[in-house]
């Protein structure tokens, strides 16, 4: 798949899982506030039919000679009995006579109760006072008052005050989730992109580089008999090593989004090819800038891929020597073991890593150099966690005085 295919199929995926989610997602939301809707109305419809069905009875038995009587049962049995929410019927002087749903016996009078209940009653009774939830009860020509009826929200009430509340923690709870997704989609499509680019490099790189080496070899069976060949076979062999690193680079760029195969090897060898590397360039880039190196656990096997660590290494190595190419200094990188660890530090004397950026130095993209695509801390830390399971971060960094990158990696179990 070519790189242009690539960036059409990420694009298309994002596009369908974004539509799909705030389709299927409006369409659950919805439902769910339709069906709550539809419980609430119920309820209310069965709360409204209390008092229609009073009425009807309070017509059928007016007429009887024991009406009051039989009314007294019909409250009693079929309104009170089914009342759901806390309810307190008190004398004039506010001494309760009934109670209901409050967690008191309620086939208990006022005066056998303990005092603790008594107490959580009077409690609960204040509390439905101060909301203004009662009903003086008055005689038939409200001449005067004999009681009081304190009650606290049905059921239903309270969950009429909760929707909104329900409704607006969904619809948060929806859009959040959704812009977790647009966020994890972009990180996802940014490492698509930068897989995409990398094997796209490498695969650039081959056609050339193979060519070279035919070229190299060429020029090497030409000039086996020229007169000037000691002096030519040894900048043809400066040329091969050369296209031999470019190989390197396209290899190292081909694994990339690729399964990778850890093998045991010695974490020293590793470092120590890394700085050879550089020490060999030194005197073109900057012969005032030193590597050293210590080592406090040598003979160390991780399970690794050479290539890849290396390159991981090189690349904050090499960012070290682009923070000091105009000052002289140490790069120190040290390692040791901690625990079922294996740390390494490097650390350098250059201008630092700026606080703005020092939170974001390991995203694709981001460098504080003028020049630069701001991709090897990136590749580093892919490298580091996502191939090796350790972890990278930059620790103390101040500007103008250097900055301090960790690497930890997991011992072999079997070492």
């Amino acid at each position: 798949m070519n790189f242009g295919t690539l960036l059409k199929r990420i694009e298309i995926n994002k596009r369908f899982y974004l539509n799909l989610y705030f389709t299927v997602g409006t369409i659950v939301m919805l439902s769910i506030f339709v069906f709550y809707a539809e419980v609430l109305r119920r309820q209310a419809t069965r709360s409204a039919k209390v008092v229609p069905d009073l009425v009807s009875n309070f017509m059928y038995y007016s007429g009887r000679e024991n009406f009051e009587s039989i009314l007294a049962h019909y409250i009693l049995r079929e309104i009170i009995a089914n009342i759901s929410y806390p309810i307190i019927i008190t004398d004039v002087a506010h001494i309760p006579i009934f109670w209901k749903n409050i967690d008191v016996d309620e086939n208990t009078y006022w005066d056998e109760l303990t005092h603790e209940e008594q107490a959580k009653t009077i409690r609960r009774l204040d509390r439905m006072r101060e909301k203004g939830h009662f009903i003086p009860l008055h005689n038939v020509d409200e001449s005067y008052v004999f009681g009081y009826t304190f009650f606290e929200d049905s059921l239903i009430m309270r969950r009429l005050k909760q929707m909104p509340y329900v409704e607006a923690a969904v619809v948060i709870l929806f859009m959040s989730f959704g812009i977790l997704g647009i966020i994890l989609l972009k990180r996802y499509e940014q490492r698509m992109i930068w897989v995409g680019l990398a094997k796209e490099t490498a695969h650039q790189l081959g056609t050339p580089i193979s060519s070279l080496i035919g070229w190299i070899d060429f020029l090497k069976i030409k000039i086996g008999d020229n007169p000037q060949s000691e002096e030519l076979l040894p900048l043809l062999d400066d040329m091969t090593i050369d296209v031999e690193l470019l190989k390197k680079v396209a290899s190292r760029f081909g694994k990339v989004g690729s399964v990778v195969e850890l093998h045991p090897e010695h974490i020293d060898i590793v470092i120590n090819n890394s700085i050879e590397y550089f020490q060999k360039r030194l005197p073109h880039l900057n012969n005032e800038i030193t590597i050293h190196y210590e080592s406090k656990n040598p003979d160390t096997v991780l399970m690794l891929d050479m290539e890849l660590m290396q390159w991981a290494i090189e690349n904050i190595i090499k960012n070290s020597i682009d923070a000091m190419i105009h000052k002289s200094g140490s790069i120190r990188l040290t390692s040791y073991r901690h625990e079922k660890k294996f740390i390494i530090i490097i650390k350098d004397e250059g201008k630092g890593i700026n606080k703005s950026i020092l939170e974001r130095i390991f995203e694709p993209g981001v460098t504080s150099k003028k020049r630069g695509w701001g991709l090897g801390l990136s590749l580093t830390k892919r490298i580091i966690e996502d191939y090796h399971q350790g972890k990278i971060r930059a620790l103390d960094t101040t500007e103008e005085k250097g900055a301090t990158f960790e690497i930890t990696l997991y011992l072999n179990p079997d070492h």
